[in-house]
């Protein structure tokens, strides 16, 4: 039998097992089944302490934890496991989202990890279909892309810079050339325009899987279908392993994660 799918205040439901909690704005879901839970907030990516996302994080967050009082527990973000950091600011100035709650799982000493393939795996699958240069491109206008949300504007060649060399590493790719230059004279020749570090609705046209305007918005895609896979893959382990889970993801990844976790775990 389905699970029954209301729509409610985090408040309400707890106590019925069985059930799926779907709130679409602020975008999460709450999945119980005997006395494990999976809360699921949809984030929009943000650098900024101010944004009202925070306090309703924070609330699910006390929520979660109240209700998991004897459960094992874990908190999964993306892009990678962050550091605890002991100031509320700092954390979402450093790395928005995923940090606010790694801030907020660290003062509970609860552990906090990242569910995502590795890049290397991640690229191997996408080398099936596109060429280094248009992937590469994609991780290029990503971290632009990110730079341009960035409360604090740190130096882009440097931020940048940081980056590239950390997809080198990753990469296991011996020739090919990471320098921002290169990057710039790809992105220049592919898409006929001049570079600007600060075209952010360009770069967040060309990186979004939801539009058809380039094969980067193809790649964002594929690379989206390969991260979503693993992740499910991840979180059925983790719950199969008696642990309540607390996920903070962007908003685009919550309904897929829904979509594929909901039967599976109830």
């Amino acid at each position: 039998m389905r699970n029954m799918r209301v729509k409610k205040s985090i408040n309400s439901g707890m106590e019925e097992k069985g059930k799926i909690i779907i709130s679409d704005y602020p975008k999460y879901f709450i999945i119980r089944k005997d006395e494990k839970f999976l809360f699921c907030f949809g984030a929009v990516h943000s650098y900024d302490p101010d944004d009202k996302q925070f306090p309703i994080i924070e609330k699910l967050w006390k929520k979660f934890l109240s209700v998991t009082k004897r459960q094992k527990k874990i908190t999964l973000v993306e892009g990678g496991k962050r550091p605890y950091i002991k100031n509320r600011k700092d954390a979402i100035n450093e790395g928005g989202e995923a940090s606010f709650i790694a801030h907020l799982a660290g003062k509970k000493n609860i552990p906090i990890n990242c569910p995502e393939p590795d890049e290397k795996s991640t690229r191997k699958e996408l080398l099936k279909k596109f060429s280094k240069e248009n992937i590469q491109l994609y991780y290029f206008l990503l971290v632009a892309y990110q730079w341009n949300n960035l409360t604090k504007k740190e130096n882009f060649d440097k931020y940048i810079n940081d980056f590239l060399l950390m997809d080198e590493k990753t990469s296991g790719w011996k020739n090919f050339d990471f320098s921002l230059e290169n990057m710039v004279n790809i992105f220049e020749s592919k898409t006929n325009k001049k570079f600007k570090k600060d075209n952010k609705n360009l770069f967040y046209s060309l990186i979004n899987p939801d539009y058809n305007k380039s094969l980067i918005n193809k790649i964002s895609r594929r690379s989206a279908e390969i991260r979503d896979n693993a992740i499910v893959k991840n979180i059925v382990k983790l719950w199969k392993s008696d642990i309540s889970i607390f996920i903070v993801y962007g908003n685009g990844h919550t309904p897929i994660f829904r979509k594929k976790l909901e039967n599976i775990l109830s």
